[in-house]
């Protein structure tokens, strides 16, 4: 949603609450396969969907802290309605799901492979409690002429209403995308979850193979070995 008057600001608060709810229960509901699992290479986990909102978020709010400073310092107050630029309000339609288009992420966006549940819900959830406390910081204040560049690409200027809306809708993308990676994790026949963290494994009864454990990889992880039953050679996957 984006906020058109001070009134709209307590069910701007509640949608973020909310998120953190629906992201509590994916985490609760899910085995730590299921957290990396990823239904193909190109694909994220539910773990990379949520650390990819952390790096985005925390930056995005960082910036929006500064720009109500300067509103307050500049006298901006107004409980609207408030004047959004339309990049904002175009941007943020974008992002509601499902995904009708597949946006390239940056490369200083895309999640470290090596994560670690319980470290990135508690940083997802530190960062859903600042942008809530920053939307009740900004009541009384004119969301619409207090503005700012995107720590990520300076040419884009949001306002601060359409900075709430953006990252909420941005939110809300990638929840569904989490909660679908999750529901297509739970509807897999056992033998399609022998995983390695945050590999894909592919039935190896499709594959004419047999898995077995092959030890630790780098940093703990396991690592499987692929026996072509045909050739007799072993394929160590990472």
């Amino acid at each position: 949603m984006i906020p058109n008057h001070a009134a709209d600001i307590p069910d701007l608060i509640s949608e973020i609450n909310g998120q953190s709810l629906d992201v509590r229960g994916i985490f609760a509901a899910e085995l730590p396969d299921g957290l990396l699992w990823r239904p193909s290479p190109q694909k994220w986990s539910v773990m990379a969907h949520m650390e990819h909102l952390c790096i985005l978020n925390e930056p995005y709010i960082t910036t929006m802290q500064a720009c109500l400073m300067k509103a307050r310092t500049q006298g901006w107050r107004s409980n609207g309605p408030y004047k959004h630029p339309w990049f904002g309000r175009w941007f943020t339609g974008q992002m509601a799901p499902p995904p009708e288009k597949r946006w390239t992420t940056a490369k200083n966006m895309v999640p470290d492979p090596g994560l670690h549940g319980a470290d990135v819900l508690k940083r997802f959830l530190s960062a859903q409690g600042d942008l809530a406390q920053l939307a009740d910081d900004c009541t009384g204040i004119d969301l619409g002429k207090a503005r700012f560049s995107s720590p990520f690409a300076k040419v884009i200027r949001l306002s601060l209403g359409t900075g709430f809306s953006v990252l909420v809708a941005h939110n809300r993308r990638h929840i569904w995308l989490a909660g679908s990676r999750a529901h297509g994790f739970a509807g897999l026949p056992p033998h399609r979850r022998l995983s390695g963290v945050g590999h894909v494994c592919e039935d190896p009864r499709r594959l004419g193979s047999r898995p077995r454990q092959a030890g630790r990889g780098e940093q703990g992880a396991p690592r499987w070995v692929t026996f072509d039953l045909k050739k007799a050679t072993p394929i160590t996957t990472p």
